[in-house]
């Protein structure tokens, strides 16, 4: 008799549980929790922070150039600062220079979190 109590129990249980639901579906669940990967989307670009030194007061260009020669962005530094704010390509290698010195600048790899360099470029 135990037995059969105990098997009653847990078939009005399961039963209960089932009709718990009633309210919601699969598809609204689904709209509320995120997909394991949709978070793990790569930016397309990431914010690059840097300063140049020496720019005395003025306001200067600084050009983002990719490996291939293209122009990626520009920016202008602040003149009491000298530091310079854009937007560049994720995951990629990005040169850096303010156009007064062809062989002159910074390369850098981006990836996909902002990045500040931590040194000033000169100017020229």
């Amino acid at each position: 008799m135990t037995r059969l109590t105990t098997a009653l129990a847990a078939l009005t249980a399961a039963a209960l549980l089932s009709a718990c639901g009633g309210g919601q579906n699969d598809t609204t669940l689904a709209a509320l929790i995120p997909a394991p990967d949709a978070m793990d989307v790569a930016p397309a670009s990431v914010p690059l922070e840097g300063c140049i030194a020496g720019a005395d007061g003025r306001t200067l260009a600084v050009h983002a150039t990719g490996m291939d020669g293209r122009l990626l962005g520009t920016a202008l530094t602040d003149p009491t600062t000298g530091v310079f704010r854009m937007e560049v390509p994720a995951r990629q290698t990005v040169r850096l220079d303010t156009g007064t010195n062809a062989t002159g600048g910074l390369a850098v790899l981006t990836g996909s979190h902002p990045l500040t360099i931590g040194a000033c470029l000169h100017a020229a």
